[in-house]
């Protein structure tokens, strides 16, 4: 008996002892993931964090960009020369990765495109005052203004393909090839006469020419090209109207005028 119950106390504190070890084993193991629970916990607060920090500093950058791009932008619209240079001036000495983070590709690709559209309308301006000085030294016959003409309607034609407003960019200028057009048109035409002083007047001033080229301005002048009678005098007043006529387009003439003469010829 007394070996029985001995062996019963062996047993029994065997079990307390592996016991006592389990719980110290478990304690130590919750112990363990419970720091590493911590530090997982403090990675995904401070990769939170850092993220948030991002999107506001992104929405930042994102502000200022909008904020500041749409006056160079407004200044490529408006189509002048000078506003689009003194406002790429702004932007020379502008570190654009520092102030617009993320968003520096799009700044930079926007400041590339106004760099390249004034450097075009440069080059548009600089041929534009050859041939004009060109027309100043040379004698004004009608061979030679045709040729300046030609060369003048195609500056025209690539400034609007450019989105150079001439108009407002060099008024100047623009009166002076005007000027040319209608001396061209008196020397040229057999009756010179109004209608097609509004015609060329016109031309010049259109924002959009579209495919109208010097050829179609020559035919429309010729169409119109009448001398004093009743039945011209009838179309030329015809014909004065539709030029007159704020929507109608250049494009539009010379099928508007040959079915003038047409109806009345």
């Amino acid at each position: 008996i007394a070996s029985m119950e001995q062996n019963l106390l062996d047993v029994r504190l065997e079990c307390e002892r592996q016991m006592a070890q389990a719980r110290e084993e478990l304690q130590v193991q919750m112990a363990e993931e419970k720091r590493q629970m911590d530090v997982r916990l403090t990675e995904a607060r401070a990769h939170m964090d850092a993220q948030i920090q991002s999107e506001q500093q992104a929405t930042e950058n994102i502000k200022t960009a909008i904020r500041q791009l749409p006056r160079l932008q407004a200044a490529m619209g408006l189509g002048q020369l000078i506003p689009l240079e003194d406002e790429l001036m702004k932007w020379q000495d502008t570190a654009l990765t520092e102030n617009f983070g993320d968003c520096a590709g799009v700044v930079e690709a926007v400041i590339r495109l106004a760099k390249e559209r004034l450097l075009t309308w440069k080059g548009v301006e600089h041929t534009l005052h050859e041939i004009l000085r060109e027309h100043e030294r040379m004698p004004s016959t009608k061979k030679s203004l045709m040729d300046q003409c030609h060369r003048l309607f195609r500056i025209l034609k690539e400034a609007q393909l450019t989105k150079l407003n001439i108009r407002g960019s060099n008024p100047e200028g623009l009166e002076k090839v005007i000027g040319i057009l209608l001396s061209w048109q008196q020397q040229a035409m057999s009756h010179p006469n109004d209608v097609q002083a509004c015609i060329v007047n016109k031309v010049a001033n259109w924002p959009n020419l579209g495919p109208f080229d010097f050829a179609d301005l020559d035919i429309c002048l010729r169409l119109v090209d009448r001398g004093s009678g009743p039945a011209n005098e009838i179309f030329l007043n015809r014909a004065k109207v539709i030029v007159d006529e704020e929507t109608t387009a250049p494009k539009d003439f010379k099928a508007l005028l040959a079915h003038i003469e047409t109806m009345l010829f």
